[in-house]
């Protein structure tokens, strides 16, 4: 398991406890809680990409992959396509379902969410990463799907799905590291 998928599960189980015990705070600072999360996996993308970097020049076969043997350009390309283009992607489509989520919300004069469920919504496909959220958001939106069926069918009112945002991100990493094939996910490198 990579340390940003450990750093992801660590974050989202404290986030989860912090849901039940300082709900007030999770809305008020949402958004300064979503900045800091994506500057926390950022910089560990980079400080990765630093080590690989020094790692490639202390080795007399790997240092001709860097400058002055050869451009800048490759191991910029290497380190985008291992590093941090993956959770630049993973911070594209969680800008964009929480977005979408946001919009939905308001043009249905808030039937489906609380108010702060867009900014879990988010959180849980970025901290899925590429490509977790690809497990993340189908199994969301069918257990959802039928979660809220049943709950509508008995209470007859919405189904509340504050906590499973987040839970189901933690779900999407485990399946993503304990059960999907390496060979598998090395088909979904950029």
């Amino acid at each position: 398991m990579l340390l940003t998928d450990k750093v992801a599960l660590i974050i989202l189980f404290v986030l989860l406890g912090a849901q039940f015990v300082l709900r007030s705070f999770l809305f008020r600072y949402r958004n300064w809680i979503r900045w800091g999360i994506v500057a926390v996996i950022l910089g560990i993308t980079i400080y990765w990409s630093g080590y690989q970097y020094f790692y490639w020049k202390a080795n007399e076969l790997t240092k001709s992959f860097l400058p002055p043997y050869q451009g800048i350009g490759y191991f910029a390309y290497f380190v985008f396509t291992k590093f941090i283009g993956p959770w630049l992607i993973a911070l594209a489509v969680s800008l964009l379902f929480e977005w979408g989520a946001k919009a939905l919300n308001r043009r249905y004069e808030e039937q489906f969410f609380e108010a702060e469920e867009p900014a879990l919504i988010g959180i849980g496909v970025f901290l899925s990463g590429w490509p977790g959220f690809l497990i993340y958001v189908p199994v969301v939106l069918v257990f959802g799907a039928f979660y809220t069926a049943a709950y509508n069918a008995i209470a007859k009112k919405r189904a509340p799905l504050y906590f499973l945002w987040l839970s189901f991100a933690i779900f999407a990493i485990l399946i993503k590291n304990l059960w999907v094939p390496t060979d598998l996910l090395a088909h979904f490198n950029l």
